[in-house]
């Protein structure tokens, strides 16, 4: 039988109606700090296995309702079995039968258990296994396709897909298409009478102009009719006729674009540095490891491992994810020289025991440079679909990148050096956007102007624009290039704490200084997002939030990580933070992350 040990209980009894507490109300508090503790101890003794060994340090809340007469008779029954120095489990075997006809307590003391995922929270001691087990297997590749067209079925579902296709690099492209339809091919197809009718017209409709299409185009076709035979129809690409039926209506052009692509293949990192099962050390900062459920939760994850894979660039992981915890870790002494805490925190993020060079994280950059704007994507369609249409958006420069926000929260949309693909953005956004005086440059306004894009600043229009005042607006004066009824700017704030946002992560350098900036950045918009995402959580009910209130916040959090056989234990200490961030859901498991050889992340508290 499971040890119980209850630390610290608060009982509270809130009376909801009538005027009196009964002639003894000190005994009710008596009998029910008495009886309350000894049946929690018998409902955790019933759920938990025999070998569970650990602590629950988050808050666990239950919420009874009875009439107060019910409640003062079972608490009595109860103390009094106890008195008679009976176990809890006789105790609660005593009331069993009046708690069952008077509200049951016992049964809702364990749904509530139940609900809390109480055995989850509780460290199992597991069985010992064999030198030789190996860690979790990587996805399968009808895994890794359902993965991503889950992620393009819902892209689809939103009417963003092709355009998100059309302005994506087409290594990012070719990447998603290896992972969807480079997979064994199907031992038997039906024939085209089998399809359903209305994915035949679906098929039709898509492979009608594409006969003289190039041969990228037509992939971006395939992606696009694999999205919609699965979200219009329900019939995903692993199924063999699904497949099947595509290649009859667009033949795969691929087969000679394949040809090089060995030649990025990358080698797997040195046995020698893995984080071996049983390795268990301590980082001064375990804010990399908050990162990964925000990161999570869109998909952002799930997007970098078919992408990576998709481009043969497995072996990179590890260099990636220090790339990443670089971003939110203490800025470098001198600009340069990272300390030996960082150094090791890193490691331990990325499942290493030791440093490993800084040149792999350039090699890195070098070759996921064009795959990075699939990542951006992911960001910016979990930001967009969450918002409300219409709200404006805000443009900011910060150096020569031009930065998309969403006011509320100061969330980092996008970042873009060109016009056209600001414009991209905004269009994708749907909303108007509000530029700052300082920032409304001529040449970027009448691009986006050009593209479409609807925007409002107070900078007054010079010779040559045609840009009118927005009714109702005074000190300042806003203009708008088109009717923009009832806009509402964002606080004057905003901005500046987004440039502020961004200059904080350009001040984070990734290891060896790569020359291409397309990794630094989008890891920087990623990390954005789940410190943004921390802060919204935690503090949007009291205070205005923005990334760099949590990157302040929980820069020193210390933790204890260690390595087991499938997953990897992030201890942190127990307090308020610990405690905030448990009850915002930010400490639920993080499933199979590619870098720990798809181990599993679970927190706790010690």
């Amino acid at each position: 039988m499971v040890d119980v040990t209850i630390r610290r209980c608060i009982i509270r009894v809130v009376r909801r109606g009538g005027w009196s507490w009964g002639g003894e109300p000190r005994r009710l508090v008596n009998d029910i700090v008495r009886a309350l503790p000894a049946l929690l101890a018998a409902e955790l003794q019933r759920l938990l296995p025999e070998d569970a060994e650990g602590e629950v340090a988050a808050p666990l809340r239950i919420d009874v309702r009875l009439a107060l007469p019910d409640l003062r008779r079972w608490a009595r029954a109860m103390a009094s079995a106890k008195e008679s120095e009976s176990s809890p489990t006789d105790a609660e075997s005593s009331a069993a039968s009046f708690a069952r006809s008077k509200g049951d307590i016992a049964e809702a003391l364990r749904r509530a258990l139940i609900g809390a995922r109480i055995v989850e929270r509780i460290a199992v001691v597991p069985p010992s296994r064999g030198q030789g087990d190996p860690t979790p297997p990587p996805p399968d590749a009808d895994q890794r396709a359902m993965t991503l067209l889950s992620v393009l079925t819902g892209w689809q579902s939103a009417g963003s897909l092709e355009s998100l296709l059309r302005s994506l690099p087409d290594a990012a492209v070719q990447s998603w298409h290896r992972v969807l339809f480079e997979r064994p091919a199907p031992q038997q197809s039906t024939s085209a009478e089998e399809i359903p009718l209305d994915a035949q017209r679906l098929l039709g409709t898509l492979a009608e102009p594409a006969v003289d299409d190039s041969p990228l185009t037509r992939i971006r076709r395939r992606l696009v009719a694999a999205a919609e035979l699965a979200a219009d129809c329900g019939l995903p690409l692993t199924q063999p006729f699904v497949r099947a039926a595509i290649d009859r209506a667009l033949a795969n052009p691929l087969d000679a674009l394949d040809a090089s692509t060995d030649a990025i293949r990358t080698r797997s990192s040195p046995a020698g540095l893995r984080a071996e099962c049983g390795f268990e050390t301590r980082v001064s900062n375990a804010l990399p490891f908050l990162l990964l459920g925000p990161l999570h939760q869109i998909g952002w994850l799930d997007v970098l491992e078919a992408t990576m894979s998709g481009a043969h660039l497995e072996g990179t992981f590890p260099a990636l994810a220090i790339a990443l915890a670089t971003k939110v870790l203490p800025e470098p002494e001198r600009g340069w020289r990272r300390t030996p805490d960082a150094i090791r925190a890193a490691a331990t993020f990325a499942g290493d025991s030791a440093a490993r060079p800084d040149a792999e994280v350039p090699s890195l950059a070098r070759l996921a440079a064009p795959l990075m704007p699939a990542l951006d994507s992911v960001v910016r369609r979990s930001l967009i679909d969450g918002r409300r249409r219409g709200d404006p958006l805000l443009v900011c420069c910060a150096d020569s990148i031009r930065l998309t926000v969403d006011p509320h929260g100061v969330f980092l949309v996008s970042h873009a050096e060109a016009h056209e693909d600001l414009a991209a953005h905004l269009l994708d956004g749907g909303s108007p956007a509000f530029i700052p005086e300082e920032d409304a440059d001529a040449r970027m306004l009448a691009s986006l102007d050009a593209a479409g894009v609807t925007f409002v600043t107070p900078a007054r229009p010079v010779r040559g624009e045609r840009w009118t005042p927005v009714t109702g607006t005074r000190a300042p004066r806003l203009f708008s290039n088109r009717p923009a009824p009832g806009f509402v700017p964002p606080v004057e704030t905003v901005a500046g704490r987004a440039r502020e946002a961004w200059q904080a992560f350009a001040c984070r350098p990734l290891p060896g200084r790569p020359v291409e900036a397309a990794l630094d950045r989008s890891l920087s918009l990623a990390a954005a997002l789940a410190l943004g995402t921390i802060a919204w959580e935690l503090w949007r009910s009291r205070e205005a939030t923005d990334p760099l209130l949590a990157l302040e916040r929980f820069g020193d959090l210390e933790g204890t990580v260690r390595f087991d056989l499938d997953h990897v234990r992030v201890r942190l200490p127990l307090g308020k933070r610990f405690r905030d961030l448990k009850d915002a859901g930010l400490l639920a498991d993080i499933p199979r992350l590619p870098w720990l050889g798809f181990r599993s992340v679970v927190f706790a508290g010690g």
